[in-house]
């Protein structure tokens, strides 16, 4: 019997170790029509064309599910779909030592680790977080969660 279940992000390194690819071509196919290797139609990611095998399990299309592959970006973007998630964390953690300060639903005004005065975060969807008149880039943002304590991470349940 299954007693719980828990979701949670995969660090870069352990993507990058269940990968079987590192996709680094923007082009799919070559110039006759086979998926290209390095690719995002590599073959060894899974195939979709009914006469090719898989060269990561040897399985066709409808038997092999697909393999994970990566790519490493040139700086960091974020991601639209935990934008919400990225603005809880920025509104709950310190501005200069990444410390958590406050929850989701309330703000400290100033940190009480370094007594660094907070700046209300906003944000504007897509992905737009403002500090007071000032967009925080995908690079600042982790930057500052880059510096968040183990054990604060713990307390805002992103790490058991």
């Amino acid at each position: 019997m299954i007693k719980s279940i828990k979701f949670s992000l995969l660090s870069p390194q352990l993507v990058r170790k269940l990968s079987v690819v590192e996709v680094t071509k923007a082009e799919l196919y070559d110039n006759d029509g086979f998926p290209l290797e390095g690719g995002v139609m590599d073959p060894r990611l899974g195939v979709i064309d009914p006469g090719l095998k898989c060269r990561t399990c040897g399985k066709g299309m409808g038997a092999c599910y697909g393999h994970f592959g990566n790519i490493e970006l040139i700086k960091p973007i974020f991601n639209v779909l935990y934008s919400k998630y990225v603005y809880k964390i920025l509104k709950m953690t310190c501005r200069n030592c990444s410390r958590v300060i406050g929850s989701s639903t309330t703000t400290a005004k100033k940190c009480s680790y370094c007594a660094t005065e907070q700046i209300p975060i906003k944000f504007e969807k897509p992905y737009t977080f403002m500090e007071g008149e000032v967009a925080l880039t995908a690079l600042q943002v982790r930057e500052r969660f880059e510096k968040i304590p183990d054990e604060d991470l713990v307390k805002i349940n992103l790490i058991g």
